[in-house]
This record gives structure tokens, C-alpha cells and sequence, in this order.
């Protein structure tokens, strides 16, 4: 059984002090021990000594701190038999040898302890009669110091021995008396082990013989006592009263609770200390009680402090006065004031909480909340809030007596303009700091003595305590609430401050939502006439795609006469009753509408948009339709916002333009025929002639004319796009073979620039491998022209799981972010001053956009200002198209 610390270094002054039984203490002993270290070093071992209660574990801490403590080579300890001293094992610096021996009376060294009980010193083994010499032999042991341990009786409980192989390292009178040290502190931590171990055999037998009657006897009468014990310490209320309610036994602890001592209980009747409104509940359950044997009933109820206050408790009492061993009816409470009062006051936050959020009527809320703080948190309150200019606006005001709520308002009246004030309602909305009085008392008051009417009125108040904390918003003051107590009973405390502290947290809070409500609905009417207003059509989707809001000219742009009309639609509905058409006239899917698209996941979408009523067939209309998503706390999705921009004009205006480009590119067409063969007819003539400046001048014609049958059939491309018409001729081909001659080809029109490839995969794609390669030659031409400082262009190609991805790298001047979205655009051309200087129409990445998007693809873009640009675009794998369609065409 282990003893504290403050037993430890009790043990260690006796020990330094008092001799063990039998023996003498020198004056050298006193003054050895008294040594700073030593003592530090015997109080460390005594700690380690008294850490367990296991014989053997403790027998191995104290060899090991008896070696490092005498500086001993090697050693052992063990315990007193009746048939001698045995030991387990020997400890050899970090090793430990098993030694199971024992040592009769008179038998070696531990033998010779059994005898004398006094410490035996050798520095000689070999020629010392009284040594085992085999054991010495065995462990080549030189010198030897036994020490044995005695409990308080001078009975021997055991030894430690230890030992030194070298000669010329011998045992001197201090280690010895060390050793003698350090047994009386052994000998009291050995007598506990010992104890605890006696007291764990015995605890043992005690239930091996339970059966027993005597044994039983016994037991019972132990388990009487420590129920008696236990009843007298317990923090629960033990009760034993008789059928008519009177007692005759109650537990100490009825002090703590109620503040009667026994003694004055048990002249009481219990009813009359239980609360009147709680009195016929708790005599029903008496009367149920007394007619069932056995029956417990539980309750709470308010007992009567012997201060006049009132407790919750809860009882539950049985009914064992058959039991003619207790014949009585037992009741046991305890204490929930806490528990009632945390749920009283849950509830109250909860009450005042759904005040709160039922109405935007802050006057009538303030006074509601007034009346629950009134009696359940205070005899009387205030509520004051403050106007945006920091002034008092309006008080609430409650008291427990109405009467007095006149006086109440008067006290404020009274020092809410005086400087002297102290505390108060002002000072804690000047301040913002919550206050807190415990005990109101005179001293606390001595600043109002030269105020006699307001002395005057608090002293009618009979204010016992108080306590006020700020309404506080957005770091702001708005208003404060105070709580005042007349009842003698009842004083503030911190807890009691913390809850006002949490009770104004919400109210201010609540207030400062209504305000925000306010604002936000008057800034909502203003959004709405400023949205009704706006030219483009807005609408807001849901998650199902279901409208939420639409403004008038959303309605306008799709054929509904108002809003209403519009909204009241199901989302499916009003898509099938037009015919939608994409710019191509194709028909447009509605799985592509970009409110679906962000519904689905994509950041922002957008698309042109052709419709037309199926029924009427009236003329198409054009829109521009823009999306972006509106996003929850977590991330998700909840509404999609679309801009719709009516642009049938814009769209009319463009197909007239296509038209005129169509048939002017056409025009353009066939003199350009003419001119390119009249060129090659005088090139035959002069090459004849030998004319080489003739030559070159023709060379020169025929390359612009090349340059102008290009653009003229970009243009033609353009115009059939726009209307659907260009032409796609798709098969299945090696896209690597393609990329490598369309490389090599426009290798051969370049002397400035190294075309490199990259990437060794033979996928099989499947589209127009004249419209890829005019992609690809388009992309290389520009990645040359837009890095004049550069010489080398990046033609990479791979592959994935599901496509075969082609990028183009160059290392010229970059595009900036701002522009990256509308290079794609028809006929855009950057506005950067360094791009102008190379002239261009901007409809080769727009047609190169729309031939990838035909073959399920995107061309994309990324580029930095000055670091270059990679374009790549990606194809669908063949082997995926097959699987999805099953056939080859």
C-alpha cells in the first residue's frame, strides 16, 4: 500500500535521524544524512519505493537504487521465509541473472541477518567463513555489504545485498549506514506491500468461505456498518420517516442541501416544508406510496431553505415499512437548483428566441421579453434602445409589483443626466461594460446621499442586488438591459451575468436582424424597380430548373403577356412550345440551355438562341443567353442567374453581311481562277525568254494571289458555317500520320522557325481529315507569325483513355488573360498594340473553333503576356466512337 509524499520525507527525517531498532545512531550517521544530495537522492528512492504495492517489483527498485546509490557493482534482495532468506534474481550492472535460492539461519551472509539482524560488512569473500563461496565463486564477488530490513516490531521482513568484484573497491562504514538509510525506508514500503498483499490473500479467502454462516454474519454486520458509512457521507439526502410524515432519521448531508441539521429536522413534519403549489401533487404520490409496499415514486418539488429560500429537489421515497428491519419509508433527494435553474433559463432564451424571430414589431417584443425576465430573472427590469444618433429612443420597463413601475421609471429619470453616477443604465450605454453588485450596501449608495429623492427611491425599491449588461451589434451599442433583486434571498453572481451576457447577445442580435430585414427588404423593392427597368430579359433559376423570378422583359422576350403569366409555367412547358433553333438552324438541344449546363456544373455558359412559336409560326427571334450559377455555404449549386439579350437585329444584320460575303467571295472567285492561270501562262513564256526579273515579279503576283484565294475561302468557310452548310467529308485515319505531314509541309514554307514533334501514338480518330489538317495548318501558321523573336514551334501529340490530344507551342508574344475568351469569336482581333502589327481579318480561330466543335471537340488556349501560347485541341478516340454507336459509320 503505498504512502503519500508528505509520509515519504517524514520517513526520511526519522530515517536520517533515529537508529533502527536494534542498532545506534553515530553523530557521523546524523551528519551523512543530513547532506543536501543524499537526502534529495533517499526522497527520490522513497517515491520509487512507495509507487507500488507488488513485493517483487519493489524488491527490484530497490536493488537497482541500493547499487546506484552505494555505487555497488552487483546485488540482490529478498524476502524473510520461515524457512530462510530467498531471492529470485541478481542483478550485474544492465543484466539480470536468474538465482533461486535460499538461505537457512546461519547460512551465508542473508543467513547470518536471520540470526543477528544487524548489517554485515566484508571486503574479503575468499577468506571469510560466514560467505557461501560457490555463490562468490559464481559471480566472482570480492566484497560484500548485507543489510537487512526490519519492520517497526525489529522483525526481520528481508535483506539487499551488495556486491564488488575488484579487491581494491571495498564496502566503507558510510556506504553502510547509507544502506542502513535506505533499509528503514525499504522496511516501510516492504511493510505496506506486504500489508496490501496479506489484505489481497485475505480478501481472497473471505470469498472462498462466503458461504459460511459466521463468515456471513460478519460480512453482513461489515456491509451494515459501511452502509451506515456511506450514508452518512453521501452527497444525496437519506430520509426515514413514518406513515404520517414525521422523521426520525436524516443524513448529515441535509445541512449542505436545506441548511437544518439533523437534529432540527426530525422535528418537523415534511409537508410543511414543501412549497404550497407543490403540496398536492406530492400528497397524491404519499397516499399511492403508503398503499403499495415496495413502491417507489420519484419527484421535484421546492423544499424550504432554513434561510427562507426555496430549493428544487428531487425525491424518490419507497415504501418498506413491511420490511421489519427498516419499517419505515425511506426517501432520498438531492440538490437540482442548478439543473432547474440551467433549465429554466434554456427555456427562457428559447422563449425569448422564438419572441425574436415571430415578429418584426421590436416595441412589442421588447416588452414581451420585459415580462419573462420578470420574476423568473428578476423583480424588476429595463430595456432601453438606442436611434442611429446614440439616443434613447425608447424603455421598457417591468416590475414584479405594477404598482412600482412608476418608481422605477422615476429612478432612471432621477440620475440618468448626473455626472456622479457610478453605475446605472446610462453609464452602460455610454461605456458599453457590463455591471455587476453583488450586495447593494450603504457605502455603495454614499454617492447618492447628497441626492435625497433619489436615495429615496431606491430605498422604496428595497434593491438587494443588481446587475446590467449592453446590447451589443456589429461592435456597436444599440441599448442595454438591467436586472435588479429585492428579495433578500436572491444576489447576483458572475454565472448569473454570463447568462444576461447571453440572454442580451441574442435580443441584440435579433434586433440588428430586424434592422438588416428592413434595409434589406427596402433595398430588395429598390433592386426590384431597377430590374424591372432594365432592357435585358433576367431570370433566376432553381435547382429543378423550376423560375423563381423573371422581370417584364424576360417575359416580353418569350411571348408572355406578364410575369405571373410567365412564372406560372412548368419549366418543360415553356421550352416545348417554341421551336428552338442553334445559329446554324440546326435544332437546338435543350440539354445545352445555359441555365441547365451551370445547374449541371459548369462555371458559366452561354449560347445563341433562334425561337419561334410552333403554333404560330411567327418570325424567329434571336437572344443572347448568359448564365452563371449562384452558389450555398457549402459550395453547391442552388440557383443559375441567365441575361437574356435580345439581338434578332444584330442576327439579321449578320446574315445579310454573310450573304454579302458569300456572294462577293464567289464573285472574287472566279476572276482570281483567271488571274492565277494567266500567271502561270506568262511564267511558261518568260521562263522561255529567260527573263528572271520577270520571273520574279510573276512570283510575287502568284504568291498574293494565293494569299487572296485563302482569305476569300475562309470567308466562303465562314458564310457556311454561320448557315450550316460547310461540308465535312469523315472517315477513319491515322491522326499521328496527319499531324507529321501537315508538320513536314509547312516546314517546307518556313526558314525562320524549327517545327519539332513530339509524341509517338498511332490513334485512329474519326472526322474530316482535310478540315483537322486545315486546323492544324492554321494554328502552326499563326504560332509562326506571332513569334518573330522565336525559332523553334512545340507539335505535341497524346493520348488518353477516352482522346487523342494534339497542342501546339510557340515561344512569341503571349496573349493576355483579358482576351483569351474572345479570340475564339468571329472577326475578333486583339486590341494589344503588339499584335496589330500583324494584320489579319480574326476569323481563322473561329473557324478552326467551330470545325473542333463539329467533331465533339474544344480548342482551347494557354498563354501569358510575353511567354508564349499553346493551343491544342482534342478528338474522340475511334474505338469510343464504335462502342457507343456499334458500327463503323
Amino acid at each position: 500500500m503505498p504512502i503519500n509524499q508528505s509520509e515519504s520525507s517524514e520517513v526520511l527525517q526519522q530515517t536520517a535521524y533515529e537508529p533502527l531498532p536494534g542498532t545506534s545512531a553515530s553523530p557521523s550517521l546524523v551528519t551523512h544524512l543530513q547532506s543536501e544530495p543524499l537526502s534529495h537522492s533517499l526522497l527520490h528512492i522513497a517515491e520509487r519505493l512507495n509507487s507500488t504495492s507488488e513485493v517483487d517489483t519493489l524488491l527490484d527498485i530497490l536493488i537497482q537504487e541500493a547499487i546506484a546509490l552505494i555505487g555497488a557493482q552487483s546485488g540482490c534482495a529478498g524476502l524473510y521465509t520461515p524457512q530462510g532468506m530467498v531471492c529470485h534474481k541478481y542483478f550485474q550492472g544492465k543484466r539480470v541473472l536468474p538465482l533461486e535460492y535460499c538461505w537457512p539461519p546461519n547460512h551465508g551472509l542473508p543467513g547470518w541477518l536471520i540470526v543477528h539482524k544487524v548489517p554485515y560488512l566484508t571486503n574479503d569473500t575468499l577468506s571469510d567463513q560466514q560467505i557461501v563461496h560457490e555463490l562468490c565463486l559464481q559471480f566472482g564477488v570480492r566484497s560484500a555489504l548485507s543489510i537487512p530490513i526490519l519492520d517497526a516490531h525489529n522483525d526481520l521482513l528481508g535483506f539487499f545485498e551488495l556486491h564488488n568484484k575488484q579487491g581494491n573497491t571495498g564496502f566503507t562504514s558510510s556506504d553502510q549506514e547509507t544502506s542502513l538509510a535506505l533499509s528503514h525506508l525499504a522496511s516501510i514500503a516492504l511493510s505496506n506491500a506486504l500489508a496490501f498483499q496479506r489484505l489481497q490473500r485475505a480478501n481472497h479467502l473471505l470469498h472462498a468461505e462466503i458461504a459460511d454462516r459466521r463468515k456471513a454474519e460478519a460480512a453482513l454486520q461489515a456491509g451494515e456498518e459501511r452502509f451506515r458509512a456511506l450514508i452518512e457521507h453521501s452527497y444525496d439526502v437519506i430520509l426515514l420517516s413514518n406513515r404520517e410524515g414525521n422523521y426520525f432519521y436524516a443524513s448529515p448531508s441535509l445541512e449542505r442541501v436545506l441548511g437544518y441539521t439533523p437534529e432540527e429536522f426530525v422535528q418537523l413534519n415534511g409537508f410543511t416544508l414543501i412549497h404550497p403549489d407543490d403540496i398536492p401533487s406530492i400528497a397524491q404520490a404519499f397516499q399511492t406510496l403508503l398503499a403499495t409496499p415496495d413502491l417507489s415514486e420519484t419527484r421535484q418539488f421546492r423544499g424550504l431553505h432554513k434561510n427562507g429560500s426555496w430549493r428544487w429537489v428531487e425525491a424518490t421515497a419507497t415504501n418498506l415499512l413491511h420490511e421489519p428491519s427498516v419499517h419505515a419509508i425511506v426517501t432520498n433527494f438531492h440538490d437540482i437548483a442548478e439543473r432547474k435553474q440551467a433549465e429554466e433559463r434554456q427555456h427562457l432564451l428559447n422563449h425569448v428566441s422564438d419572441l425574436l424571430v415571430s415578429s418584426l414589431d421590436h416595441q412589442l417584443t421588447l416588452q414581451e421579453i420585459a415580462e419573462l425576465i420578470v420574476p423568473g430573472l428578476a423583480d424588476y427590469c429595463r430595456i432601453a434602445i438606442l436611434d442611429e444618433q446614440h439616443q434613447i429612443k425608447e424603455i421598457k420597463v417591468n416590475h414584479i409589483d405594477p404598482r412600482k413601475i412608476a418608481l422605477v421609471q422615476a429612478l432612471y429619470d432621477q440620475y440618468k443626466d448626473r455626472a456622479t453616477t457610478t453605475h446605472g443604465l446610462q453609464r452602460i450605454l455610454e461605456q458599453g461594460k457590463a455591471e455587476l453588485i453583488s450586495i447593494i450596501s450603504e457605502s455603495q449608495l454614499e454617492w447618492a446621499q447628497q441626492y435625497p429623492e433619489l436615495l429615496a427611491i431606491i430605498h422604496a425599491l428595497d434593491l438587494q442586488s443588481y446587475m446590467g449588461v449592453p446590447l451589443v451589434a456589429g461592435g456597436k451599442v444599440i441599448g442595454a438591459i438591467t436586472f435588479s433583486s429585492i428579495q433578500p434571498h436572491r444576489y447576483y453572481i458572475h454565472d448569473d451575468l454570463s447568462f444576461a451576457q447571453e440572454l442580451a447577445h441574442r435580443i441584440a442580435l435579433a434586433l440588428d436582424n430586424a434592422q438588416l430585414y428592413r434595409e434589406t427588404q427596402q433595398a430588395r423593392d429598390q433592386l426590384a424597380i431597377i430590374l424591372q427597368g432594365v432592357a435585358d430579359g433576367i431570370i433566376v433559376y432553381d435547382k429543378n430548373s423550376q423560375i423563381i423570378y423573371a422581370n417584364h422583359a424576360a417575359a416580353k422576350l418569350t411571348g408572355f403577356a406578364s410575369v405571373q403569366a410567365m412564372m406560372a409555367m412548368l419549366p418543360n412547358t415553356i421550352v416545348a412550345q417554341y421551336e428552338i433553333i442553334d445559329e446554324q438552324g440546326r435544332p437546338f438541344p435543350p440539354s445545352q440551355l445555359p441555365h441547365r449546363r451551370v445547374l449541371a456544373g459548369e462555371h458559366d455558359a452561354q449560347a445563341v438562341i433562334g425561337y419561334r412559336e410552333k403554333i404560330t409560326r411567327q418570325s424567329e427571334h434571336w437572344s443572347l443567353s448568359k448564365c452563371r450559377p449562384i452558389f450555398d455555404e457549402q459550395g453547391k449549386v442552388v440557383f443559375a442567374i441567365a441575361i437574356i439579350h435580345d439581338i434578332t437585329e444584330r442576327i439579321l444584320v449578320e446574315r445579310r453581311k454573310d450573304e454579302f460575303i458569300s456572294m462577293a467571295s464567289h464573285e472574287l472567285k472566279t476572276p482570281l481562277t483567271s488571274l492565277k492561270g494567266f500567271t502561270h501562262v506568262l511564267q511558261r513564256r518568260l521562263a522561255k525568254q529567260g527573263d528572271e526579273q520577270g520571273l520574279t515579279y510573276l512570283a510575287k503576283i502568284d504568291k498574293q494571289v494565293d494569299k487572296l484565294t485563302a482569305l476569300i475561302t475562309d470567308l466562303l468557310d465562314l458564310s457556311k458555317i454561320h448557315s450550316g452548310k460547310l461540308d465535312y467529308r469523315e472517315e477513319y485515319f491515322d491522326l499521328q500520320t496527319l499531324v507529321k505531314e501537315t508538320v513536314e509541309n509547312v516546314q517546307g514554307t518556313t526558314q525562320t522557325h524549327r517545327l519539332l514533334f513530339e509524341g509517338q501514338t498511332h490513334a485512329q480518330v474519326f472526322g474530316d481529315k482535310d478540315r483537322i489538317g486545315q486546323v492544324l495548318i492554321n494554328l502552326l501558321t499563326n504560332a509562326i507569325k506571332y513569334s518573330p523573336q522565336a525559332h523553334k514551334v512545340i507539335v505535341h501529340l497524346s493520348i488518353n483513355q477516352e482522346q487523342a490530344i494534339v497542342s501546339v507551342q510557340d515561344f512569341g508574344i503571349g496573349i493576355a488573360q483579358e482576351y483569351q475568351q474572345s479570340i475564339f469569336d468571329r472577326f475578333y482581333q486583339v486590341a494589344d498594340p503588339e499584335e496589330r502589327t500583324h494584320p489579319g481579318l480574326g476569323i481563322g480561330l473561329y473557324i478552326s473553333s467551330e470545325i473542333i466543335r463539329r467533331h465533339r471537340g474544344k480548342l482551347r488556349v494557354e498563354s501569358s503576356k510575353g511567354e508564349g501560347s499553346t493551343f491544342s485541341f482534342a478528338l474522340p478516340l475511334a474505338s469510343l466512337r464504335l462502342s457507343e454507336s456499334g458500327t463503323p459509320g
